[in-house]
C-alpha cells in the first residue's frame, strides 16, 4: 500500500511540473524568439554594411563626393537636385 501512495504522489508531482514547464515555455518562447531575431538581424546588417564598405565602387563614390568631382553629365549637383523651370524664376 505505501508503494501505491508513493507512485500516486510522484505522478501528481510529475504532472504539476510538466504543466509548469509548459506554462513557462509559453511565456518565454516569444521573448527568446524576439531577442534571437534582433541579434540575427543586427549581425546581418553589419555583414551587409561591411560588404558595402569593402566594395571598390563604394570607395570611389565616397572619394568623388568628398572632392566634389562630377559624377556624370552636369556634375554631382545634377544628380542631387533635378532642374526645374519653376526653381529658376
Amino acid at each position: 500500500m505505501p508503494a501505491l501512495v508513493l507512485v500516486s504522489v510522484l505522478a501528481v508531482v510529475s504532472s504539476l511540473l510538466e504543466s509548469a514547464s509548459t506554462a513557462s515555455t509559453g511565456v518565454l518562447e516569444p521573448k527568446v524568439q524576439r531577442v534571437a531575431t534582433e541579434r540575427y538581424l543586427s549581425l546581418v546588417a553589419r555583414v551587409e554594411m561591411d560588404a558595402a564598405i569593402e566594395d571598390d565602387a563604394f570607395h570611389k563614390l565616397m572619394r568623388t563626393r568628398r572632392s566634389g568631382a562630377p559624377t556624370g553629365p552636369g556634375g554631382w549637383w545634377a544628380t542631387a537636385r533635378p532642374w526645374s523651370p519653376r526653381r529658376s524664376r
